[in-house]
């Protein structure tokens, strides 16, 4: 994946994984950010630790990247409600497919580091790009503010097996 100077933590797949980040990053008093459309089993992991209402759903733009003018916005505007402590963006993107561009991903990043946000960037589907067809490459970022989720049972087909893991600073 190209990432150094992280920590690796294996799991039971990458919805364990996404889960383990909710509950190690979220008080019952923070907000998340989901760009909709979203993975569905992101929602839950958020309900399933109380945090329904904390959901601030971010638009994504015509070509269903999420809008970083739209998240810097809300990132600085004073909190008339929970705090965002945690935005969630997956690349490529399950349901649409879209790669997101190495240039937007780094954009939304530098937004969450600025904010004191953690970026949870779900890769499950790294390996389900087509830049033969002119799509982009899938990339990584980092840093303190970054935990980065994959999936061995999706990468490898392993068809029935839950091995996932997450990087993190």
């Amino acid at each position: 994946n190209g990432l150094e100077g992280v920590s690796v933590m294996v799991t039971a797949g990458a919805n364990q994984a996404y889960t383990n980040v909710v509950v190690a990053v979220l008080d019952a008093e923070d907000g998340a950010v989901l760009f909709a459309p979203y993975y569905f089993n992101h929602l839950m992991a958020i309900q399933m630790t109380g945090g329904s209402d904390r959901v601030v759903l971010g638009p994504v733009n015509k070509d269903f990247l999420p809008d970083a003018a739209w998240l810097e916005d809300k990132l600085a505007e004073p909190s008339a409600g929970p705090r965002i402590k945690m935005v969630t963006v997956v690349n490529p993107c399950n349901p649409t497919g879209v790669a997101m561009p190495a240039d937007h991903l780094r954009r939304l990043s530098a937004i969450c580091a600025k904010h004191d946000v953690w970026l949870i960037v779900d890769n499950t589907y790294e390996n389900f790009t087509y830049e033969e067809e002119g799509h982009p490459a899938h990339t990584c970022v980092s840093g303190d503010h970054v935990v980065n989720i994959f999936s061995f049972s999706k990468a490898y087909g392993m068809m029935g097996w839950r091995v996932g893991y997450l990087s993190y600073p």
